[in-house]
Formats: structure tokens, C-alpha cells, sequence
């Protein structure tokens, strides 16, 4: 199994622990392998299926590790990288650049955005449970979630909470029209 660490946003590598169920907590297998700057410890890779689309980004934009960077992962999630039947070995093929990492991010939070507007929609629709009553569901979710609580996490609740008060004040304009 070959790993991949990389830094994205702080809420974002929040959500993708919680949708796949991981921990943050650190593995306590791996304690002499650092993952970020104030840590000594390895966190604990997320496996993606081979039908999401971070999948598919992880694959296509690893390339093989250039001489020149240190070997040392620095980051705020780990990702097992893909091993498909035909095509590029994990082994050679096992380091994400910024700017793919960038891109990486980008699919991260548009998937996020995604599923809260399908949330949100479900609930009103549905449910008859307008859209402030979800994101506090959302919120109440993640603050009870198995990833603990921090600095990090208020940083995605907040930007829940500004995504679900954009759709307020979008409503109210759409009700004066």
C-alpha cells in the first residue's frame, strides 16, 4: 500500500475524514514517521473507491517523485494511492506536486458543495426541513463526529454556515421578484 500525504484546506480534509468514516486521530503504528510540522504522527490513509473522482485525480496526476524534493510528507490528509490493473505503478508513480494538489482541493470542495446543495434540497423537498435547520444539522453532526473538535473544524462549520446563509439570502431575493 503506498501512500500519498498532501496539504489541502483544514475543512476540507475535515469532510473527507468524515465521509469516509476515518479517524484523525493518528495511527499509533506509525509514530516515528511525521505527517505535519507540529506532529510526530502518521495519519491514517483514507481508501477511495475506484468510483470516485478524487480517485480518478489522485491517478492521473501522480508522477514519478522528482530527485530534487525531500521524501519527508507533509500534509493534513493521506490518501492510498490507486493501484489499477493496467497502468501507472503506485511504487514509481507516488508524488502529487502543489499544483496537483491544488486541483486535488479544488474537486474536494466541489464535491462537498455538492453534496450539502443535495442535502439541503432533500430536507426542504422531502422533508419539509427548511435549509438553517439542516446546517445546523450539518453542524451538530460534525461537532459530534469521531474527528474531535479544534481550531480546524469551527473553519469548515463556518463555511457551511456561509454557504447555507447565501442560500437564505437568495431565497428572500427570489421571494421579492
Amino acid at each position: 500500500m503506498v501512500t500519498v500525504t498532501i496539504n489541502i484546506k483544514p475543512y476540507l480534509a475535515r469532510y473527507m475524514y468524515v465521509r469516509y468514516r476515518q479517524s484523525l486521530e493518528p495511527d499509533p503504528e506509525n509514530q516515528s514517521h511525521s505527517s505535519s510540522p507540529s506532529s510526530s504522527k502518521r495519519l491514517i490513509p483514507i481508501h477511495l473507491s475506484h468510483i470516485t473522482p478524487v480517485y480518478h485525480f489522485l491517478h492521473q496526476l501522480s508522477v514519478p517523485h522528482p530527485q530534487n524534493t525531500s521524501w519527508k510528507e507533509i500534509g493534513n490528509i493521506c490518501f492510498v494511492l490507486p493501484k489499477p490493473r493496467n497502468g501507472k505503478n503506485p511504487e514509481v508513480y507516488n508524488y502529487i506536486g502543489n499544483d496537483s494538489a491544488l486541483i486535488i482541493e479544488k474537486e474536494i470542495e466541489t464535491e462537498m458543495k455538492a453534496e450539502l446543495y443535495s442535502f439541503l434540497l432533500d430536507n426542504k423537498f422531502n422533508k419539509g426541513v427548511m435549509f438553517k435547520k439542516s446546517i445546523e444539522q450539518i453542524r451538530r453532526a460534525l461537532r459530534n463526529g469521531r474527528t474531535g473538535t479544534g481550531r480546524n473544524s469551527d473553519e469548515g462549520i463556518s463555511k457551511m454556515e456561509e454557504i447555507g446563509e447565501r442560500r437564505k439570502s437568495y431565497k428572500t431575493i427570489m421571494k421579492v421578484y
